[in-house]
């Protein structure tokens, strides 16, 4: 089954709610709530962070929320973008879930490179950036409180072949 193209609506940088069905039995939700939901999962940001020019979408399974995606520092005359990731259980991470996420960033924004900033203590959200490709690029000293930053990079043309964005054909993605 194909994942379906996203149809995502901007108004000045937040998203008008929609929600569209996704394989697997989760849905897309786009709504700007996403990032205060985002934001009270990450210790450093907390209830109340303010964004600066930021959007996200998120995942939901049985009627929950179990994932969401930030994305921001959009520069488009780079085509590149930051995304901050947050979920309350590692079930979102199947195959179907990413590749949806990670449309919006490619597909809809045409970004080439996407980064991610992780505590060096957060391994979980290390190996799941690293099976979606990403590259560890470099190294904040005490960039997160009292441990390093990692800051990883995925160019879309890295991105693992089952994703389907390094080339212009759309993969048919079946199973979790």
């Amino acid at each position: 089954m194909a994942v379906n193209r996203l149809c995502l609506g901007a108004l000045q940088g937040r998203f008008l709610l929609k929600i569209e069905q996704i394989p697997g039995g989760r849905v897309i939700i786009v709504d700007e709530r996403m990032l205060e939901w985002i934001a009270q999962r990450i210790p450093a940001m907390g209830p109340g962070y303010e964004w600066q020019m930021a959007s996200a979408i998120g995942l939901g399974h049985k009627g929950k929320i179990i994932a969401g995606m930030a994305v921001h520092n959009y520069l488009p005359h780079y085509r590149s973008c930051e995304l901050t990731f947050a979920s309350d259980t590692p079930i979102w991470a199947t195959k179907i879930s990413m590749r949806a996420m990670l449309a919006y960033p490619f597909e809809q924004l045409g970004v080439r490179r996407i980064m991610t900033v992780i505590a060096e203590s957060n391994v979980r959200a290390i190996r799941v950036n690293e099976h979606l490709g990403f590259k560890l690029e470099g190294r904040c000293r005490y960039g997160c409180g009292n441990e390093d930053a990692l800051i990883f990079g995925l160019l879309k043309e890295e991105t693992p072949d089952w994703m389907g964005f390094a080339s212009d054909e759309k993969p048919a993605i079946t199973g979790t």
